[in-house]
C-alpha cells in the first residue's frame, strides 16, 4: 500500500507545481522522496519474492523459472514505455492525473498479490 500512497504523493507534487502551490524545487523534493519510497518498497518486495522462490522451487527448475521471470520483466519494460508514452501525449496537460491512475492500477495489483499470498498454505 505504501507504493500507492507514494505514487499519489507524486501526483500531488506535480499538480501542486502546475497549480502554482509549490515552487519547482519543493515539487521536485516531494516527487523524489516519493520515488525513493517506491524503490525502497520494491527492493524489499523483490528480496522477499526471490527468497520465497528459492525456498519453494525444485533446484533443478530454479534456473528456468528465474530466467522466465527475468525475460518477462524485460519484455514489460518496452511495453510500459510505449503505453505510457502514448498516455503522456493524451494527458499532456494533466500528468498528475496519469500518475494517480497508475497509482490506482498499482493498488489493484497490490490487492491481487495480497490475495494470492494469503492463498499460500504453509506445510
Amino acid at each position: 500500500y505504501l507504493t500507492t500512497i507514494a505514487m499519489i504523493l507524486m501526483g500531488i507534487a506535480v499538480y501542486s507545481y502546475e497549480s502554482g502551490y509549490y515552487s519547482s524545487i519543493t515539487s521536485v523534493i516531494w516527487f523524489t522522496l516519493s520515488g525513493m519510497l517506491v524503490m525502497g518498497v520494491l527492493g524489499i518486495a523483490n528480496v522477499l519474492s526471490a527468497s520465497f522462490l528459492y525456498k519453494e522451487i525444485d533446484p533443478t527448475l530454479l534456473g528456468k523459472i528465474l530466467a522466465f521471470g527475468s525475460a518477462f520483466a524485460t519484455l514489460c519494460i518496452p511495453v510500459g514505455q510505449i503505453l505510457f508514452g502514448v498516455l503522456i501525449e493524451v494527458f499532456d496537460k494533466q500528468i498528475y492525473l496519469l500518475i494517480v491512475l497508475a497509482a490506482i492500477a498499482v493498488f489493484g495489483v497490490t490487492c491481487l498479490v495480497r490475495w494470492n499470498v494469503l492463498q499460500i498454505k504453509e506445510d
